[in-house]
Parts: C-alpha cells; structure tokens; sequence
C-alpha cells in the first residue's frame, strides 16, 4: 500500500496557508529547517510518522487528511457562502461538524493503525522507527507489537528495547521472535544480566542458538557462583567450549567441595581438567579434615567435614590422567581398609603402581583372597612371586583357582603339585585350574590325586 508524495505535500501547502503560516514559520514552530518543509511541499521527500503527528496537531486535522485518505473540512477561509436565491439575502454558513483528530498515542500504538502506517513507516529513518517501537512497547506492554517493524529497524534499537523489556517484565522467552534481528553481544548481554538476577538459568534455553559460545560460558559461572549448583547447566553443555566447562567444574569443587555433582559434566571435560579436579577435591578432604565446623554447623551444611575417600574419587578414574592417578592412589592407599576399596582403580592405574599396591596390601595382610581382584590387571611376576611367597602358608587348590589363568603355567604347575601331595587338593579343586596346566603335569596330578602310580 503506497501514498503519494506530491499530494502529501500539496496538502501540508494547503493547510499551513490556511493556517496563515509561511514555510519558515511553520519550520520554527516544529524546530527544523524551512528546506525540510520546502521539500515536502514540492513532493522531495516526506515527513515521518512523529512529524506527520505534529503537523495533525499544528494544523487541526488528522493524519490521513495529511495522507490524502480522507477528505479535510472546510478551513474558515473556504467557508462557502450561500446566498437566499429569492430574496438575494446572504444566508448563515451552517457549522461544519467537528472532525476529531487522532490521538497521537492511537497512532503510535494501536495494532490496527500500525498497518496503516507501514507504508509510511517504510520510508522512514531508522531512528524513528525506533523512538515508535519503544513507544508502542510502553504502551502496549508487548513486545511482539514490533514484529512488523523489525526489517526497518537498527540492531542497536531492538537489542535496547529487548534489555528494558526483560529488565522491566523478566519475561526473557518473549523476546524469541527478536533475536533473529539482534546482535549477538546483545543477546549475550541479556541472558547474563537475567541469570545473574533471577539465578534461573533454564529459561534461557530458546536464546542458545543465537548466543556465542563464551557468552555461554560466561552464564554458566555467573549461574554456578549464584547458586552454587552445577546440574542445572546440562542444557548448555552441547554449546560450551571445553575450557569452560573445564572452568565452571573446577570452580564447583572449589566452591562447594562436592565431587559427585560434576558427573554430569564428565563427558565434556578434558583429561587434564578432570585430574585438576580430583586434586581440588583432595584439597578439601584435607581442608575440612582439618579445619573442620562444630558438629551442629555441620548440620547445616552437610559439605562442611567430609571427607573424600578414593573411592569418592573412583567416578573421576576413567577420565583422569593416568600419572596424576597414580599419585593420587599411592598417596591414598595406607587409609584403606582392604584392597577392596583400590580395585575399582586397577584398570585405570599403571601395572608398576598396581604392583607396588598388590605387594604392600600383600604383605599387610598376607592373605591371597584379598589380592584375588587384582590378578587380571597385576603383572605376571608379581602375582607368582605372591603366590609363591603364599606357598609357606600351605596354599590349597581352591585358593589357586582365581590365580589360575594370571599366573605362570610353571608356577602353577609347581604350587598344584606340592597342594596334591599336601593332600590340599582333590580331583574336583583340580578341575578349577585343570584348562591352565600343562597336559603332561595334569596327567601326573590325576594319576597321584586317583591313587596311581606313574609309569
């Protein structure tokens, strides 16, 4: 839907003359230039639509009289005079009914005039586009009223109007229909400024796909340090760069002192970082062990005194750094109680450390079955020497079963041999470690264990 310009401003000519006006003065009472107002009367250009208001008001129409959409009163001097045919009497002017002129907010606000006004809008500088759109969010108190405007609009404009429409209403997921027409900084801005207040952090999940991925992180760490909870941020896992999920981790564990909130982050973490991680976390075992709260502060806050054992740590074990781990269990291994507790980490620690531990928890302890667990992950020579060295103790069939497929074949031919003959075995025990004897040996075995004599 177009206007005509040349009859726009041949209307603006008309009615600033009736109004007894000349161009300069007509430019004084609205504070621009007399060109601007020669322009628009020669059909140069147009005024937008708060000039279009003001001159309704300067002249005492309505806009679309200034359009051309509708036809203006008579004015005082096109008063028509009529004259009484039969006694030539001039005759008085009836009063011509009062045309009310639009309200400048109908026109600024109203849904139904915006349609109206597009045409014009059109054509308008992008500041004025603007000024109205933040006018008739006001007014109306919705901010998809704009919609129509946003192609005519400047980024910095809808990025503003969006910031005082989430600050003022906190309805962030209104907005949605704008961010195709923001910046991206702006947007940025807006989900920060909203966690960092509100401390919600799942409403901001329509605004991921237009964020940049350290303004996401950024919210990530404001949402953490605020609430001091990591589950939440899960959404926006798939859209944070690893070094900041990295980041927000270990500031969790530094904050809170709780481990197990980070499994959800695991997946998206480095190896590095997970290692620095468990090290925060060894940090506030021995932090709390000894600065510790009195038991009713504790109450209060259950993190305050725990203590952080290895297997707390077990969690972290498939993705640490397998050095780091090999410290971490070393430097932990005499608060075990049992072995039971380091098994989890033997298929991720290195076998020299596994060893070390096998032979020390061995010599603890000195009983095989508390050692069985490791057999599959320890080295070979380890585990003949243990059993060997076990050997003193009368070590029976059955306790050689679990060693059976780790061990040396020679060793366990030595030990199943000496267990016959101590009378520590009979034909059923010997058919647990039977697949991992040589034929020859086994065939001896069997002859002495049935009562035979060799050939």
């Amino acid at each position: 839907m177009g206007f005509n310009m040349e009859l726009v401003g041949a209307n603006i000519m008309r009615f600033r003359k009736e109004a007894g006006m000349t161009q300069t003065d007509l430019a004084d009472k609205m504070g621009i230039s007399f060109q601007a107002v020669s322009n628009w009367e020669r059909g140069q250009s147009c005024p937008d639509v708060a000039k279009l208001i003001e001159l309704s008001q300067l002249f005492g129409v309505s806009v679309d009289a200034i359009l051309g959409n509708e036809v203006a009163a008579p004015s005082a001097k096109e008063t028509v005079v009529a004259v009484d045919a039969a006694t030539g009497e001039v005759l008085e002017p009836e009063e011509p009914a009062e045309e009310a002129a639009e309200p400048e907010e109908k026109a600024v606000v109203e849904n139904d005039d915006l349609a109206s006004l597009m045409p014009l809008i059109e054509r308008m500088d992008t500041d004025a586009v603007g000024e109205i759109a933040r006018r008739r969010v006001e007014k109306t108190g919705a901010i998809t009223s704009i919609v129509p405007m946003l192609d005519y609009m400047d980024v910095d404009d809808i990025g503003e109007i969006a910031r005082d429409f989430v600050e003022k209403t906190g309805a962030i997921a209104t907005i949605q229909p704008l961010l195709d027409y923001m910046d991206v900084d702006d947007i940025g801005e807006i989900a920060r400024d909203f966690v960092e207040k509100t401390g919600a952090i799942a409403t901001i999940q329509p605004l991921l796909d237009y964020m940049d991925v350290d303004d996401i992180g950024e919210v990530a760490r404001i949402f953490v340090e605020k609430t001091g909870t990591v589950g939440s941020i899960v959404p926006l896992l798939d859209y944070m760069d690893i070094d900041d999920v990295d980041e927000v981790a270990l500031q969790y564990v530094n904050q809170t002192g709780d481990l197990d909130g980070i499994q959800p982050l695991l997946d998206y973490m480095s190896e590095d970082s997970i290692g620095e991680v468990a090290e925060a976390a060894e940090r506030c075992r021995w932090s709390r062990k000894s600065d510790r709260k009195p038991k009713e502060d504790a109450a209060k806050d259950p993190a305050q005194g725990k203590k952080y054992s290895l297997a707390d740590l077990l969690s972290l074990a498939p993705f640490a750094d397998r050095q780091l781990l090999d410290q971490m269990v070393l430097e932990n291994s005499d608060s075990c109680k049992n072995l039971k507790e380091l098994v989890g980490f033997a298929p991720f620690v290195s076998k020299s450390v596994l060893d070390e531990l096998v032979r020390k928890h061995y010599d603890k302890c000195g009983s095989l079955r508390d050692v069985v667990g490791f057999a599959p992950f320890a080295s070979k020579g380890v585990l003949d020497e243990l059993v060997r060295k076990h050997d003193d103790k009368c070590v029976s069939l059955k306790e050689l079963a679990g060693f059976a497929p780790f061990v040396s074949k020679d060793v366990l031919a030595e030990l199943a041999e000496k267990c016959i003959a101590d009378h520590n075995g009979d034909v059923g025990s010997l058919s647990a470690i039977a697949p991992f004897l040589p034929k020859s040996t086994l065939d001896r075995l069997l002859r002495e264990t049935l009562g035979g004599s060799e050939e």
